[in-house]
């Protein structure tokens, strides 16, 4: 799965770049006796294609953004710490598309200010939308009463 943020030339040489670790991964003698898996030795090319399809096919989208989401947030504190400034940090990471200007600043102002954490502030627990029964059924019982109401005045 590729990020939407990345322009169709970016998909397109990461989809290459992988294809063609793939395609030669055969010829890396020994390549295999290293790689690992949430600690499962392979014993081949397919069992790792196997095991990373089917890893991928359970992935959620929501699963995917968050934790893009916790990758973006680290690249800015590893670039916080190694002491580069945000337009260096911003300059950096612009070509792959995926930090906004904004966004580089607030978390570089939050890591200075000694963050340390990479999760997100806890938000609050307030309803994304007023529509409910309750509010459908006030709406409705108005409009019946007298159908010349404006929306400004239906809305107060």
């Amino acid at each position: 799965m590729v990020p939407e943020l990345l322009t169709p030339e970016h998909k397109e040489s990461r989809i290459t770049i992988h294809a063609d670790i793939l395609n030669n991964i055969d010829t890396a003698p020994g390549l295999l006796d290293t790689v690992t898996l949430k600690g499962t030795r392979f014993e081949s090319v397919e069992a790792v294609k196997a095991k990373a399809t089917g890893v991928l096919n359970q992935l959620t989208e929501a699963d995917f953004q968050h934790h893009f989401q916790q990758w973006k947030s680290r690249m800015e504190r590893f670039c916080f710490r190694l002491g580069h400034s945000v337009m260096d940090t911003f300059a950096k990471l612009q070509p792959a598309r995926v930090f906004s200007r904004a966004q580089v600043f607030r978390w570089f102002k939050a890591f200075s200010e000694g963050r340390e954490s990479i999760e997100g502030e806890p938000r609050s627990e307030k309803p994304l939308s007023s529509r409910n029964d309750e509010n459908v059924d006030r709406i409705r019982d108005l409009l019946r009463s007298d159908h010349w109401l404006t929306t400004r005045i239906t809305g107060e």
